[in-house]
């Protein structure tokens, strides 16, 4: 898969081969999504034309808001469903202030049209791009009409008679209903990030754990949970995950750290998958570290006993 970087119009390269586009979020990777890039690759071999998925990292919302909605799906997690789904090449789109003022039409004509020789574009009926969302389907047919490009609309997905959406699945991890969350994605929950230094704090009452770089993402669970884990060796590896801030230690950013069962070593460097299979509870505040390593230990075997009962 080829990934392309772009913080302005200009550091893209010209394509000569003429392209089919998808643009979007995608946080989740939702069955929505996937229906998206389904019919964008069934019609890029219907056309013969070069596909291409554009993605905003950071999201639009993001950037533009201290309020924005909590992540489903980091980067690279996103890259990795794309992969898996098909997908041969990837733009991901810086969003900055220069894409922040791009007006709707300008990008269509200079950056989609120009730039990526787009024929066709693909997208959910809920699409909207460009300075203050102005740009929509209608912009889109109106200049695909002007420029040569065909506007194709894919109908929102639904289960259980419900519109998916990622709103939706971040409601559903908020409630703690992994299952139906996860009904929604259509592939398990999972986080995934490189193992880095932490304070050692686990390690001095005993109690180490890996620590998973979130890059300053906010993500859409927060608690402890029974997790397991690819990339610390050759098996799948149970352990107990606190995401979030860390309230005893007054923490500020969301934090993964992942008190691993039965196994013990450096593992720094690592990047690890961690599947979320459990909510055990709330992150809490505590008074002292004897009183936060009493409930971890009582974590531990909740968690324990979780995998026990769940392999019987």
């Amino acid at each position: 898969m080829k990934i392309r970087h772009a913080r302005k119009i200009s550091t893209i390269k010209q394509y000569h081969d003429k392209s089919i586009i998808t643009i979007g979020n995608f946080d989740g990777v939702h069955l929505g999504h996937q229906k998206i890039i389904k019919q964008l690759k069934l019609e890029s071999i219907k056309r013969n034309l070069s596909m291409i998925l554009l993605v905003f990292e950071p999201q639009p919302k993001e950037y533009l808001s201290k309020f924005a909605p909590k992540r489903i799906t980091i980067l690279r997690d996103k890259i990795k469903y794309f992969k898996h789904l098909g997908i041969t090449q990837v733009i991901c789109i810086n969003f900055n202030k220069y894409f922040a003022k791009l007006h709707a039409e300008y990008f269509i004509k200079e950056f989609l049209v120009r730039i990526l020789n787009t024929k066709c574009i693909v997208i959910g009926e809920n699409f909207r791009f460009g300075y203050k969302a102005q740009g929509d389907i209608d912009l889109l047919k109106l200049q695909g009409k002007k420029l040569g490009f065909d506007v194709i609309i894919v109908a929102t997905s639904k289960i259980y008679h419900q519109r998916i959406s990622s709103t939706k699945i971040r409601k559903a991890l908020k409630k703690n209903d992994l299952q139906y969350a996860e009904n929604m994605l259509g592939h398990t929950y999972c986080i995934s990030g490189k193992v880095i230094h932490g304070n050692a704090i686990g390690r001095t009452i005993g109690i180490p754990t890996i620590n998973i770089s979130l890059k300053n993402k906010k993500l859409a669970v927060n608690g402890v949970y029974a997790v397991e884990l690819n990339g610390i060796n050759k098996n799948v590896v149970h352990g107990v995950a606190n995401i979030g801030i860390r309230p005893t230690f007054s923490g500020i950013k969301q934090n993964i750290e992942v008190h691993l069962l039965n196994i013990d070593g450096n593992f720094y460097s690592k990047h690890v998958e961690i599947i979320i299979k459990k909510k055990i509870r709330e992150e809490n505040q505590f008074a002292s570290l004897s009183k936060l390593k009493k409930q971890i230990l009582a974590d531990i075997k909740n968690v324990n006993n979780y995998f026990i009962n769940k392999n019987i």
